[in-house]
């Protein structure tokens, strides 16, 4: 029979007296249950989001507002030469974005999607480093 591991998403093959019993992904060696159904009877995972995935939908959603507010800030810093944003703010959400990277790490092995997990993670990179610039930018003097 086969079962697919649900920490590593790899196919095992299982002897079929394993049905229902632990067994350990001989990829990632994580213990699981067995399924009482084979993959191939249809007991595959079931077409929508897992859980994993509707957290990364939000942290992507997450990280993408605080980039383009992060974006915002540093506009019109270009265009007027002052900082809106005070460094006490910038400090105290500068570990905002780590949040989401965090949470792509977590979500690596337990999503569906892939490319929601690349997604959530670049939008939080961007959005760190944006988080950064603009603390250089008040730090440097130049925020007004």
């Amino acid at each position: 029979m086969q079962a697919r591991c649900p920490h590593c998403r790899q196919i095992v093959q299982l002897d079929e007296d394993r049905r229902g019993r632990p067994v350990r992904c001989p990829s990632c060696q994580a213990g699981f249950r067995a399924p009482l159904q084979d993959l191939e009877e249809g007991l595959a995972p079931a077409p929508g989001a897992t859980r994993a995935d509707q957290l990364l939908l939000a942290s992507a959603v997450l990280s993408g507002i605080g980039l383009l507010l992060t974006l915002v800030a540093i506009a019109m810093h270009h265009s007027s030469g002052v900082l809106p944003v005070p460094s006490e703010l910038i400090i105290s959400l500068l570990l905002l974005p780590v949040l989401p990277i965090a949470l792509s790490w977590w979500a690596n092995r337990k999503s569906e999607r892939m490319w929601l997990v690349v997604v959530t993670r670049m939008l939080a990179y961007l959005w760190l480093v944006g988080m950064a610039v603009l603390l250089l930018l008040r730090n440097t003097g130049s925020g007004g």
